[in-house]
């Protein structure tokens, strides 16, 4: 009798608790806990009568709301314990869309500066390149090498706007 009581206790328990549903043994505990309260866990005659009471009243119970208001602390407690850890997992599976997609981001950033840079290198060998074979051919056999005859070096970006200048 005592385990077809706690079978529907649990069973009322999970359909209509006050509270979130919380583990099924967590329920049997607070049912154990008033029925050892009691001092009814082996009387045929409360087991019965409460057994009739879940059957017949569910949520309106006597038996069923005096269980639950034994056990409020620990019930509730559980219950906030099983919302937070609900709602902490739904946290992390909504930012896995948001990490995935900054991570993309991030490495698409990356790619694209890595192309940038690799064309500022070019640029700046090319230039370089020219520079030199300008000192080379432009030495005067008279003189020696002219290298005050070159001009100024121009930027190849300007620092404003981070973009390669056409200025001449």
């Amino acid at each position: 009798m005592r385990q077809d009581v706690i079978q529907e206790f649990v069973a009322l328990y999970q359909r209509i608790g006050p509270y979130l549903p919380i583990e099924p043994y967590l329920v049997d505990e607070a049912l154990r806990s008033y029925l050892d309260h009691i001092h009814a866990t082996d009387s045929f005659t409360v087991l019965q009568a409460s057994y009739q009471d879940l059957r017949e009243n569910e949520g309106g119970s006597v038996f069923f709301r005096d269980v639950v208001s034994h056990n409020r602390d620990l019930l509730e407690a559980e219950s906030s314990a099983r919302r937070f850890l609900e709602v902490e997992q739904r946290i992390r599976w909504e930012e896995i869309p948001n990490s995935k997609a900054s991570l993309e981001r991030g490495e698409h950033e990356h790619a694209l500066d890595l192309f940038k840079s690799e064309d500022l290198r070019r640029e700046l060998e090319k230039k370089r390149g020219s520079s030199v074979i300008l000192i080379l051919f432009s030495s005067s056999p008279r003189v020696g090498p002219s290298f005050f005859s070159l001009p100024a070096p121009r930027p190849l970006f300007d620092k404003e706007s981070l973009h390669f200048s056409n200025k001449k």
